[in-house]
């Protein structure tokens, strides 16, 4: 019996859009129900909730649809009072005045004396002998969460001109004194100054540090060190291409590690970083210096994102490649690997190197881009014994290849052993039919002996009747592999959107 292509398309008048339709129509009549039967009773249910229970309720929303409950009625006049998050930040339209007058009206009038969370957004041009008021002021109420981003786009033109001659403002010591943060998120671009005697955040689990460097590193450093049980670290900024920095990443309690450098000039720098973090479970680079890591005591890592970026419009240099075939090598007992188009182009000559075995690899995404074929790809086959799951995408600059001649599919001379015994889930975005994208499939198909399902996801336009014919006519290893083309259209689809479409 000659088997069929299960084809969906998700937004048919018969399919998930259906769906929807129905689910908010019987959303309306329920409340319609509802809305009488509470107007037939007469009786205000919510207002009944307890101060406390209302004040966590009036916290879900911002801070200004809060205030605005207060026209309800006398009950609920100052509630938002209670509220356990402010998120205080100026809009594009907003002038200084009136937000500094909103912000001291919510600070004096604010009855929680234990925050959730304080999110403080505003340009340097505030004062900040204001913003340390505020930052005080929130500060004696407790927050668990303290987010401050402080723009400073005129002293940041300054200080790229001539940094010597612009002092930074001093960062508030409060925030250094206060020992109860949880979350801590920074972006700024303060003085720094931390005592090597204190331990300044002893309950912290998650640091967020947005900074200039080499500028800040040093503080970084000293802030990692002053974190006993942080847990969730994130450093953000912008590197200087002519000086060199460090970054000392030595932690025995992170679990999760995102580092984002970004530089004016991609390419080789004297840039390193240390990672010496025993307990790490989750890392993610996008590196647009191409730094040098140094990594260390990672063998517990399960997750990993690496997205480094080369120099443009030339090949990257002997050292670059080695610099990231290196932090592949570190990361080869993780069980998630996840590598971007630019990192596959710059690991491109590496080919003819020993690779590493990714002996616990379970889940692989790659994505190619218009000058970078399928070569490594085969390499990750033959490395990955125990694949179960494989994601491929291409990360185009245009609709069509510039360079549709490199883009070409070699198999390995044997079959390698995640084909034959562990391979059972395939999922191939950015389709448009190629010759490439044709040849993969096939071979996919005719030697993954254990696959269960292959989704293959068009864009930006579904596939012509004769080209899913030509899918549906390759031979398939396995007898229970079912193929699925599906178009995608108005967002991209998750693992989850996918599982529960096809019910698999």
């Amino acid at each position: 019996m000659k088997r069929q292509i299960r084809r969906r398309y998700l937004w048919n008048p018969y399919g998930l859009r259906l769906n929807i339709i129905n689910w908010i129509n019987m959303r309306r009549r329920h409340k319609a129900r509802s809305s009488r039967r509470h107007k037939k009773d007469g009786i205000d249910r919510i207002s009944t909730f307890p101060d406390h229970v209302l004040g966590n309720i009036l916290s879900l929303l911002s801070l200004k649809d809060a205030i605005r409950t207060s026209i309800l009625s006398s009950r609920w006049r100052y509630l938002w009072t209670l509220s356990m998050s402010l998120d205080l930040t100026l809009f594009e339209n907003e002038g200084l005045e009136k937000f500094e007058s909103f912000v001291n009206y919510v600070l004096d009038n604010c009855k929680s004396m234990n925050l959730d969370k304080f999110h403080l957004h505003c340009p340097e041009a505030v004062g900040f002998s204001l913003i340390n008021g505020w930052v005080s002021s929130a500060i004696s109420r407790n927050p668990k969460q303290l987010d401050l981003y402080i723009d400073f786009e005129e002293l940041e033109d300054c200080y790229d001109d001539n940094p010597e001659a612009v002092p930074l403002p001093p960062y508030p010591n409060c925030i250094l004194n206060y020992n109860n943060l949880v979350v801590l998120k920074l972006k700024s671009c303060f003085e720094v100054e931390i005592p090597s005697s204190v331990s300044c955040f002893p309950c912290l689990k998650t640091l967020t540090f947005t900074g200039w460097y080499p500028y800040h590193s040093s503080v970084v450093n000293r802030l990692i060190s002053s974190c006993p049980v942080l847990e969730i670290l994130r450093v953000v900024g912008s590197c200087e291409p002519d000086e060199p920095l460090l970054f000392d990443i030595s932690n025995i309690t992170v679990k999760k590690l995102y580092l984002d450098f970004n530089t004016g000039e991609r390419g080789l720098h004297q840039h390193f970083v240390i990672i010496n973090t025993p307990n790490l479970e989750y890392l993610n680079i996008k590196d647009q210096t191409l730094a040098c890591y140094v990594v260390n005591n990672v063998d517990s890592v399960i997750s990993a994102y690496i997205d480094c970026q080369g120099p443009f419009g030339r090949d990257a240099d002997t050292k670059q490649v080695v610099r990231l075939f290196l932090l592949l090598e570190s990361v080869a007992k993780a069980k998630q690997l996840t590598l971007s188009a630019d990192s596959l182009l710059i690991l491109k000559p590496t080919f003819c190197c020993t690779w590493p075995i990714f002996i616990n690899l379970t889940n692989l995404q790659l994505n190619a881009s218009e000058c970078f074929d399928w070569t490594l790809l085969a390499y990750f086959l033959k490395s990955s014994p125990n694949l179960e799951r494989l994601g491929l995408g291409k990360d185009l600059f245009s609709r069509e290849y510039q360079f549709e001649d490199q883009f070409k599919w070699n198999p390995p001379d044997d079959i390698p052993e995640c084909l034959k015994l562990k391979l059972k889930y395939v999922e191939m975005t950015m389709f448009k039919g190629r010759n490439d994208e044709l040849q993969l499939v096939e071979y996919l198909l005719n030697n993954a002996q254990v696959l269960e399902v292959m989704f293959i996801i068009t864009y930006p336009y579904p596939l012509k009747d004769e080209m899913v014919e030509k899918v549906d006519m390759f031979e398939r290893a396995s007898q229970a592999c079912n193929v699925y083309v599906v178009e995608e259209m108005r967002r991209k689809l998750s693992k989850k959107d996918l599982e529960e479409l096809f019910d698999i």
